[in-house]
C-alpha cells in the first residue's frame, strides 16, 4: 500500500481530456532558421497549469504550414472567428474548451491541445 497514488501524474501538470483554457498570450516569431514564421501561444488551464504550444504559419515544409494554419483555424471557429481574420493578439484573454494530449517527442514530455470547441455557456456542459 502507498501513501499516495502517482500513477495518473503528467509531466504537464495537465491530465488528458478537456478542459477550459485561456489564451493569455499569443505572439508572432520567426523561426530559428529565418525561413519560417509560427505563432507562440500560452494556454492556461482555468484552475491549472499552463503550457506552451507553437503552431506554423509560415514553413518551407507545406504540410507542417498546413497544419498548424488549419490549428489556428480551429481556434478561430471555437471563437466564432472568421477564418483569416484578425491576428495572434486578438486570441489574447479568450476562453476555449480545448481537449489536451500529453505527448513525448524529442524535447521532452509535454501538453498539447489537440481539439478546440467553445466553452459551454454552463460549467455543468462541460463533459468532465
Amino acid at each position: 500500500m502507498s501513501d499516495f497514488d502517482t500513477t495518473n501524474v503528467t509531466a504537464s501538470g495537465i491530465q488528458d481530456g478537456p478542459h477550459v483554457a485561456e489564451i493569455v498570450s499569443a505572439e508572432m516569431r520567426t523561426t530559428k532558421s529565418g525561413d519560417g514564421q509560427y505563432m507562440n501561444v500560452k494556454w492556461q488551464v482555468v484552475g491549472g497549469s499552463s503550457f506552451y504550444q507553437m503552431y506554423n504559419t509560415k514553413n518551407p515544409n507545406k504540410t507542417a504550414e498546413n497544419i498548424g494554419l488549419g490549428e489556428i483555424a480551429r481556434i478561430q471557429a471555437a471563437l466564432g472567428m472568421a477564418k483569416g481574420q484578425g491576428s495572434a493578439s486578438d486570441l489574447v484573454g479568450k476562453r476555449v474548451l480545448i481537449t489536451v494530449k500529453n505527448k513525448s517527442d524529442a524535447y521532452g514530455d509535454k501538453a498539447v491541445a489537440v481539439k478546440y470547441a467553445p466553452v459551454p455557456e454552463s460549467v455543468g456542459d462541460i463533459p468532465f
